[in-house]
């Protein structure tokens, strides 16, 4: 596995253990911060909420990416619940339509073709 299926696959674990579109009350601790995945959760917190499935889980990973970035991580941080969930659904969304609808593959027999749709091959 390379450095960045590394970080991808960190990602995903980190959305899975501080997932965005948790609720509130699940985000915040006794003592009123944040809850921060890079940090001991407390034992009094329940069970992250679990991913409804595979893309669902793909998104938190996607925003755990972003969350960890300079200039939009403050930004991210004190958006509304509902609206967290509503990106996270709308991500999970985009990414099971791709997987759907828009399948690639790198055909390595046949120089001078990089990708083939696989909607096309019948």
């Amino acid at each position: 596995m390379g450095f960045k299926e590394d970080i991808a696959r960190i990602r995903v674990e980190q959305g899975a253990e501080s997932p965005y579109d948790a609720p509130d009350n699940w985000r915040i601790n006794s003592m009123g911060a944040k809850v921060d995945s890079s940090f001991d959760l407390p034992s009094t917190l329940p069970s992250p909420p679990p991913a409804t499935d595979w893309a669902h889980a793909a998104a938190r990973g996607v925003m755990a990416e972003l969350s960890d970035r300079t200039g939009i991580k403050n930004h991210l941080n004190v958006v509304e619940e509902s609206v967290r969930v509503e990106l996270v659904e709308a991500l999970a969304d985009i990414i099971r339509h791709a997987d759907k609808h828009s399948r690639v593959f790198i055909d390595t027999d046949h120089p001078g073709v990089d990708e083939v749709d696989v909607r096309e091959c019948g």
